[in-house]
């Protein structure tokens, strides 16, 4: 554990923390505290997380949130889980291109990701790509639909 005035100071951060975790004693690897001043830094300092951290949901959900970029060093079962990919194309649509293939076609992320970042379109399923999503007016009626419960497709 730190002590509080060390806790504060990683809090605030540096411009260049985020990349310095790769060179922290394992101990500040797993600090909740550490991790998630550089994560805030850059989301990319989450691959010199501890396993135990890059396996919590919680904390990969808060990562995520903060910089979706996380997602790609999270551990395999919540690169899996729907909820964390979700947080994570909600905050950078681009992340689409990071996710495992069968969310690249689910219709929640796609859109999801797309209303983030129209450039995400181009690393989402076939069937989502070029003009067969629509304008952008169109993808947000259909976004809006979606979010409503409509099992409307697309």
């Amino acid at each position: 554990n730190l002590d509080p005035p060390t806790c504060e100071l990683i809090k605030r951060g540096t411009p260049t923390m985020g990349f310095a975790l790769q060179y922290a004693a394992a101990p500040l690897q797993d600090n909740k505290v550490v991790v998630f001043a550089a994560v805030r830094q850059d989301g990319r300092a989450f691959q010199f997380a501890s396993d135990s951290l890059k396996r919590d949901k919680e904390f990969v959900l808060a990562a995520v949130r903060q910089d979706g970029r996380a997602l790609e060093f999270a551990d395999d079962s919540l690169r899996a889980d729907k909820e964390v990919v979700l947080a994570a194309v909600r905050q950078n649509g681009l992340v689409l291109e990071l996710v495992l293939p069968h969310f690249k076609d689910d219709e929640e992320i796609v859109l999801t990701a797309v209303e983030q970042d129209e450039r995400a379109r181009k690393f989402a399923a076939p069937r989502f790509r070029g003009d067969k999503m629509g304008s952008t007016e169109s993808l947000q009626h259909k976004t809006d639909m979606f979010r409503e419960g409509s099992k409307k497709t697309l």
